[in-house]
């Protein structure tokens, strides 16, 4: 179903986020740096690991 890919792709996004953030902060940059990155690691730019559902590609 299209809620279980959704479900599954939103903790995918958060869990990198988070430890990205961490990481970033670690060293002393700001946390959004790591969250950012995150989402260009997943997105459809790169990696391709979280793809928009259709009906968000319709909006």
């Amino acid at each position: 179903m299209i809620t279980e890919h959704l479900v599954i792709n939103i903790i995918i996004i958060l869990t990198l986020a988070w430890f990205l953030g961490r990481v970033f902060a670690r060293f002393g940059l700001p946390a959004v740096m790591g969250e950012l990155l995150a989402g260009l690691i997943l997105g459809p730019p790169l990696l391709g690991i979280v793809t928009p559902s259709e009906p968000i590609e319709l909006i």
